[in-house]
């Protein structure tokens, strides 16, 4: 039902969006973007990025009377605020309000604060507002019961948009709002519209609006002065946990009578999905498995297909297992799981049902997936790779990342011997370096004088020594043992190496190792090579401050960070592409002057009720490279909820990464 549901909503947006496009309105500047933003490697120069960012020369509106007749709008229409914005000003700088000061007699309130797709205003809302002023001509009751009555038709009630969050405050007249919030109302348990007003902050000022506004928050005061934190408000700036397959999306409580949070994790609450304000429900029922993780372990393996291929069962990114556990393994499909799943729509019980589909998962199923998957694409449960895999000894943490590297051909396995745990060589981290400067570059390395070094002539160090990744004089030692920093500072020389020799270019970044208890211990030559590493993920931390510099490296730490490496240039900052890019003809989507989603969830772009929306020119950190239900369709980057720090995952085609100079 609700894969129809999603199918009917993008029908209807098109529409509407073709609908809006129908109306005069101001339109962007058709900027004549450099070669970098098109091809096959699009990207944003610093400079470009900032053009765009949607929080840099953030903005104030002031909308008076005065501007709206001198707009040429008639101050009677019923949809003025609408047409104002509309005409005025172009995506882009509204994305850049920050601040609106509104000075007019009844005011519409739909184009400021929801996306609400029965009308043809949805589209002009200033996305990034986070303080709006209103005037003493304003009627506050008459406004806020029109902005719950925008919100209960708006499909995207349940995101950070403006009036969703306490990131947004509205500034009221204190004569306006003598009982607070909940006073508002001559029916003051009408809990629908005290769920929908308590989401964003409320606070009252004395006097005149405009010199309010210069003094700005320190003017103004909470109309609260006694907390009491027992109200459900399931927005998404007080989520504690969202939706997994193992629990439903948690909130904290909130102020009964100003919507404050209260931010406390051992007092929370579960709703059941739901536009309305819904019950509180219980947690530990089925909730549906997202599987786009492609992790080569033991426990994933299934066999080797026709084609001489090894072949792994996907496994779920939130509880980690993988496909056939999570619907026939009793430790995860338990019997909970099949009442709230089936239900009566099987006619056995849980005893039989296990019986059947344990059978068929080792046999119908698994023929299935070990054919199904190739080198090229992925079956719908299972992923296939080539037959070489580490069979030495690692850590059971390591595994994944260790065989992806054999993989990316990373690891010349007859230098490491069968003990991964050990402490690793020059020579071997050497190895791993070239192999990754070659692979990423698409060059082979040529190496110096085999006279080059006294004590040895491997290719390895010779090429190390060419690429810049060694010193290429003196004795080389290829049997002493490197410290984590030393294994740092090679890697990153391969990837500056590989930066000097292809297109790749990598992320902006501020390093910021004095987090760490340790960081004094990083000696001089490796903190620029430390920093980078670390602030991409290439390295791992020892613990929470620690980063342990000086300390010997074993050969899987090596090998894992090798295997990170291999993804530098997808980690890092990027940025919403804007509507002046569509206007420029650089890009197709129409999505970006829209909205944006944190998706990924099974065969819902939609990704369930609860979004965190990007408008263009927004920035966010990626942590690692595409991901996706396969690898010829992994087309969303996965990115942190700016809320609670959980991973979250975005439309890769609707973002740019930005590149240093």
């Amino acid at each position: 039902m609700k894969k129809y549901f999603s199918k009917i909503l993008i029908l209807i947006s098109i529409a509407i969006f073709n609908l809006q496009n129908s109306f005069a309105q101001k339109r962007s500047p058709a900027y004549v973007w450099p070669e970098n933003t098109k091809g096959e490697y699009p990207y944003y120069t610093q400079a470009q990025a900032d053009f765009l960012c949607s929080d840099i020369n953030q903005t104030t509106l002031v909308i008076t009377e005065e501007k709206i007749k001198k707009a040429g709008i008639n101050p009677n229409s019923s949809e003025k605020i609408s047409r104002y914005l509309n005409e005025t000003t172009t995506p882009e700088e509204r994305a850049r309000i920050k601040t609106i000061i509104l000075d007019v007699a009844n005011p519409d309130a739909e184009p400021l604060f929801a996306y609400n797709w029965l009308t043809n205003w949805s589209h002009v809302y200033p996305r990034n507002l986070k303080n709006l002023w209103l005037s003493s001509k304003v009627d506050i009751r008459k406004f806020l019961n029109e902005v719950i009555d925008v919100k209960r038709k708006s499909i995207f009630a349940s995101t950070n948009a403006p009036m969703n969050s306490w990131d947004c405050t509205l500034y009221v007249p204190e004569n306006q709002l003598p009982k607070g919030m909940r006073g508002i109302f001559e029916n003051p348990d009408d809990l629908l519209s005290v769920y929908l007003l308590l989401r964003f902050k409320t606070k009252t000022y004395s006097g005149d609006v405009y010199s309010a506004a210069k003094l700005g928050d320190k003017a103004t005061k909470l109309h609260c002065n006694n907390h009491v934190y027992n109200e459900r408000l399931a927005t998404i700036d007080k989520l504690y946990k969202k939706s997994t397959c193992k629990n439903i999306n948690k909130y904290y409580y909130s102020c009964e009578f100003c919507g404050k949070c209260e931010y406390n994790p051992n007092h929370t609450f579960s709703y059941e999905l739901s536009e309305e304000k819904p019950e509180p429900i219980e947690d530990g029922r089925f909730y549906g498995h997202h599987f786009i993780d492609h992790k080569i372990i033991k426990e994933n393996f299934i066999g080797i297909n026709s084609r001489g291929e090894r072949v792994y069962w996907k496994s779920c990114s939130q509880c980690g297992n993988n496909v056939k556990d999570c619907n026939s393994s009793p430790k995860v499909f338990n019997r909970a799981t099949f009442d709230y799943a089936l239900g009566t729509g099987f006619d056995g019980t849980y005893e039989q049902y296990m019986e059947i589909i344990t059978k068929q998962w080792k046999t119908i199923y698994k023929d299935e997936a070990l054919e199904n998957a190739s080198l090229e694409f992925d079956g719908l449960n299972s992923f296939a790779v080539l037959d070489k895999v580490a069979k030495a000894k690692i850590s059971g943490k390591t595994e994944n990342d260790v065989n992806w590297a054999f993989q990316n051909g990373l690891v010349d396995e007859k230098l490491f011997g069968n003990d991964y745990t050990a402490k690793i060589t020059k020579l071997q981290c050497a190895s791993l370096a070239v192999n990754l400067a070659e692979k990423l570059s698409g060059k082979e390395i040529t190496p110096v004088s085999k006279l080059a070094f006294p004590d040895t002539e491997n290719i390895y160090a010779r090429k190390a020594a060419a690429a810049g990744i060694a010193k290429s004089s003196g004795t080389f030692n290829p049997n002493a043992i490197l410290s984590r920093q030393q294994m740092a500072t090679y890697f990153y020389r391969a990837l500056q190496y590989v930066k000097k020799n292809s297109h790749i270019k990598y992320t902006p970044y501020t390093p910021k190792l004095e987090k760490y208890s340790d960081s004094a211990q990083i000696a001089k030559w490796a903190k620029e090579p430390m920093g980078f590493m670390d602030t991409l993920g290439l390295i791992e931390k020892t613990s929470e401050k620690t980063i342990s510099p000086e300390t010997p490296c074993t050969i899987e730490t090596a090998i894992v960070t090798a295997s990170k490496s291999f993804y530098a240039d997808k980690i890092g900052w990027y940025q919403a592409r804007t509507a002046v890019e569509a206007d420029a003809g650089f890009y197709s989507s129409n999505r970006t002057a829209r909205h944006f989603l944190d998706c990924a969830l099974p065969s819902n772009d939609f990704g369930g009720w609860l979004k965190y929306i990007y408008t263009g020119g927004t920035r966010i950190w990626v942590t690692g490279p595409r991901v996706g239900s396969s690898r010829d369709y992994a087309r969303h980057y996965p990115t942190k909820n700016p809320y609670n720090g959980e991973t979250i995952y975005v439309i890769a085609e609707d973002f740019l990464p930005i590149k240093a100079d």
